[in-house]
Parts: C-alpha cells; structure tokens; sequence
C-alpha cells in the first residue's frame, strides 16, 4: 500500500494540496517549459476543478504560437513533467508565413491535471 501511494503522488497531487495551489503550480511549470521549448505564449487560463471519482481534475487552456519543431519539444517535455500533465485536446493551425521562413503554428491546449480529493 505504501507503494501504491507513493505512485500515486509521483502522478497527481495529494489532498494536503489546495486546488488553487495545485492549478497555480502546474500553470508555472507548465508555462515555463512551453515557452522555453521556443514557444511564445499568448495566453493562459485556469478553468474551474471538476470533480471525477476520487479526484479533481483542474484544467486550463494555453494558447501560443510557434515552429513544428517547438511544438514536438513542449509535447516531449509535456511526456516528463511530474505531476502528469494531461492533454484534453489540442489545436494546431497554420498560420500566415512567408515562404522562406519555417510555417508559423497557432495551438490551442487544453491540459489538466489531477489532484486527490480530501
């Protein structure tokens, strides 16, 4: 039992943790390794928790813009981060790039995380 609850923290975050706290922290973490994967970061938004069985999940939206290159680094960097970081849903648009520089990317993510209800 021990070892599941160890696991268990290593991939969402325990009850001692306030909601906003664990939005707030995730937000951080996730933004700084977004946006020094070479993405610019338009915006960010935390939604409101909702509750799934034993957890909450806390979701927000991040929008940024950037190179396919960028992009496969945050997604492999997003694979790493501890808690898990999930991707709902993501958007990639191309946007307006002059054709001797690398197409220019709109995303659009949808991420959560997950914390164990007190």
């Amino acid at each position: 039992v021990l070892e599941v609850n160890q696991r268990l923290n290593e991939l969402v975050y325990p009850a001692g943790t306030e909601g906003q706290a664990a939005g707030n922290d995730a937000q951080q973490r996730i933004r700084q390794l977004l946006t020094s994967s070479g993405l610019n970061l338009s915006s960010s938004q935390m939604l409101e928790p909702k509750i799934e069985g034993s957890f909450d999940r806390i979701a927000m939206t991040v929008r940024l813009d950037g190179d396919l290159v960028a992009l496969q680094t945050a997604l492999n960097g997003l694979d790493t981060l501890r808690p898990v970081v999930w991707v709902d849903n993501m958007t990639v648009q191309t946007a307006a790039t002059p054709r001797d520089q690398a197409p220019r990317l709109n995303i659009a993510f949808n991420l959560s995380v997950l914390r164990v209800r007190p």
